[in-house]
């Protein structure tokens, strides 16, 4: 099963202050956004480590997605262009 990563995103900003939120955002980004899953997992730790102190909350609220959110690099890259949407 795969989480949704724009929900998780937004629970995550809903347990951290203001004050960090772009910086939250910014080390997520760099979980999902990973060029494969083994950079996903060293993303995903060093926010465990960056956050750990500082916002426990949005640790516990990302491990709750755990693996989950990562589902989505076990799926082969798609090759080829997209179809241009039908009108």
């Amino acid at each position: 099963m795969q989480r949704c990563c724009v929900h998780k995103l937004r629970n995550l900003e809903h347990k951290a202050p203001k004050h960090v939120l772009a910086e939250i955002r910014d080390d997520f980004h760099r979980i999902v956004y990973a060029g494969n899953a083994d950079a996903a997992r060293v993303a995903y730790a060093a926010f465990e480590r960056a956050w750990g102190k500082r916002c426990p909350g949005v640790v516990t609220s990302l491990r709750e997605g755990g693996d989950e959110l990562l589902t989505f690099f076990t799926f082969p890259r798609c090759s080829g262009r997209r179809d241009a949407p039908r009108t």
